[in-house]
């Protein structure tokens, strides 16, 4: 694990001296194309056809690398398919990466460094390691060293010359049901592997085999040790069914009492700052709460996208910076700009899944408040009405099992939807204001308050002429 961590480290720390950088919208180097020297590119599509005689540095949507590399490979892409022969290392952060069979790593110890949400190797030789952390990977070539990971699925048809060493999920793992659901958003056409680990029948292992899992691996080929297995403790989404019914209810009760509370106390919170805002945000999810959940399931999808496009953002910055030999300053600049970033998507975040859903509960609250009893009373009066009826509902579907977590999601995406609806509803009426204030805003010169002669021509105006009306 230690070892995986010090090489995504990458990204943190750069120290380039890139002579050769290329900005488009696609970057494509052809097939007779030879780049002495690191090659920087920043691009929407990079296509490497050619040979690069130095380090490739790239940020890119998609990539295909396809040309011989003769130097490390430190790329950030939502997509990357990797063909080439690389002599050095491949480092990517990202989404998808894939090395198809007629890739290799060639150097003596050139090895892959992976943090993304699904990395298939089917690579025909790599001479070094394998350092990965993800949702999936799925090993289907030959890797001379060890592999470490840590995710959520594994799947291993190759052969591994080295040690083995993998901490994977289960199906009831906390967070797997949204991790597929993210990904089958973002990439529908990428193979979902079931949570777990799977050695195929055609996998070898020549060091030692250590797994830690939730439950026991599928392990279909003869390794030459016994693979060492350590059970990992698993958040559960549903109800284990060996339990007895008194164990089960008391976890529904604890998760009930545990959302309430939080409803309760972020609710009273927004309440005693403003309530005519909050009766603002709960009238926008009550009228539109189709479009509340779009705007909401939209922002969550952007969500992460920003905050990737942001990183990126710092590393090419802190990449100018090294490019002219300003490592100090491109060093306290990623760390600083890293913490700032941090705060701000953290409060980001917790606003949009906390202070949403309890923004939901008291727009369900106002709903059943007006349709089974009376509104008389303030306005605090019937917030408070609502809040009681909104969190115990909303906390009821939250506890559930197998469903609470889509409660609680779709709650959050509402929640934030009528947030944003609210703000860009105001902001389009403030504009509207002032742009109608402008025009009824009538300019007049001001009046000739001194005797003058007048012009020729203005002998015979009538009494009282303004020539400006």
């Amino acid at each position: 694990m230690r070892k995986m961590i010090i090489a995504l480290l990458f990204l943190l720390i750069p120290s380039v001296s890139a002579q050769n950088i290329t900005r488009d919208d696609t970057c494509y180097v052809p097939a007779e194309t030879v780049i002495e020297g690191d090659y920087f590119v920043l691009c929407r599509t990079l296509i490497v056809d050619g040979t690069i005689n130095g380090r490739l540095y790239g940020i890119a949507a998609a990539a295909q690398l396809n040309g011989q590399l003769n130097g490390n490979v430190y790329l950030i892409a939502g997509q990357a398919v990797v063909r080439s022969e690389v002599a050095g290392d491949v480092h990517f952060a990202g989404g998808i990466l894939q090395f198809s069979p007629e890739s290799a790593l060639i150097a003596p110890g050139g090895g892959i460094s992976s943090l993304s949400l699904s990395t298939h190797i089917q690579a025909r030789t790599i001479m070094g390691s394998i350092a990965a952390a993800g949702y999936q990977l799925q090993v289907d070539g030959e890797i001379a060293r060890e592999v470490n990971y840590w995710g959520t699925a594994l799947e291993l048809n190759g052969g591994v010359g080295g040690d083995f060493q993998a901490n994977v999920g289960g199906q009831n793992t906390a967070g797997v049901p949204e991790m597929l659901t993210l990904l089958r958003i973002l990439a529908p056409d990428t193979q979902l592997l079931e949570p777990g680990l799977l050695v195929g029948d055609a996998a070898t292992v020549g060091g030692t085999f250590t797994y830690t899992a939730p439950l026991p691996a599928t392990i279909l080929a003869t390794l030459p040790q016994a693979p060492t297995f350590i059970q990992s403790q698993q958040v559960e989404f549903g109800l284990p069914p060996d339990e007895d019914v008194s164990t089960q209810y008391s976890a529904i009760l604890y998760r009930f009492l545990t959302e309430i509370a939080v409803i309760f106390l972020l609710s009273i919170l927004l309440l005693t700052v403003s309530t005519a805002r909050m009766q603002q945000l709960e009238a926008t999810l009550l009228q539109s709460p189709g479009r509340s959940l779009a705007v909401g399931l939209g922002a969550f999808i952007v969500f992460l996208p920003l905050m990737f496009l942001i990183f990126l953002a710092t590393v090419i910055v802190a990449l100018m910076l090294s490019a002219v030999q300003l490592n100090i300053f491109a060093t306290a600049f990623v760390i600083v700009t890293n913490v700032f970033n941090l705060g701000v998507f953290s409060i980001a975040g917790f606003s949009a899944i906390y202070l949403g859903r309890a923004l939901t509960a008291l727009a369900v609250g106002q709903w059943v408040i007006r349709r089974l009893v009376s509104t008389k009373g303030t306005d605090r009066q019937r917030a408070l009405a609502a809040l009681v009826v909104g969190g115990v509902i909303l906390s009821i579907c939250v506890s559930l099992p197998a469903v609470g977590w889509l409660a609680a999601t779709l709650a959050a995406m509402m929640g934030t939807g009528s947030t944003l609806l609210t703000l860009a509803r105001q902001r389009i009426q403030q504009q509207a204001q002032a742009t109608q204030g402008k025009k009824g805003v009538r300019h007049t010169p001001p009046p000739i308050t001194e005797d003058r002669p007048l012009l020729p021509g203005n002998e015979n105006l009538p009494d009282g002429f303004q020539w400006w009306e």
